[in-house]
């Protein structure tokens, strides 16, 4: 049998270190997310549930993979996203989340709509060159 190496189990402060602050990053991006999670997860579902209605009867045989109870099961998803993101209001500690969130939705929806108009006078000017 060859000779086994012995295996070294140490770890240096610098490593102890560094796995602590990843943990405490990851933990932080994870709580600190959530309710921008939440509200990323209601407009994916709602997307999902108006592509899926406009889909014809033939398109949606085609489909590989089939939904259960559709349209229901998704209405279900969405209430209950909707029903926690209306409890983080109520609660001292997530409700900060979700009022950060929501006013980062609405600089970028403000941010959104700011472009939106100057790109399309943009266009406007260069089609009248």
């Amino acid at each position: 049998m060859p000779e086994q190496m012995e295996l070294s189990r140490t770890l240096k402060a610098r490593h102890v270190a560094m796995i602590s602050l990843g943990g405490i990053i990851g933990a932080g991006l994870f709580v600190g997310s959530s309710a921008a999670m939440l509200l990323l997860y209601f407009l994916i579902g709602a997307a999902q549930i108006r592509h899926r209605k406009a889909m014809t009867r033939t398109q949606v045989d085609a489909l590989s993979l089939k939904m259960w109870l559709f349209p229901w099961a998704s209405y279900a998803a969405q209430g209950g996203i909707l029903s926690v993101l209306i409890a983080m209001a109520f609660f001292e500690g997530l409700a900060s989340q979700l009022y950060t969130t929501m006013v980062f939705v609405a600089v970028l929806w403000l941010s959104y709509f700011a472009l939106r108009k100057t790109n399309a006078y943009a266009v406007k000017v260069s089609e009248n060159r």
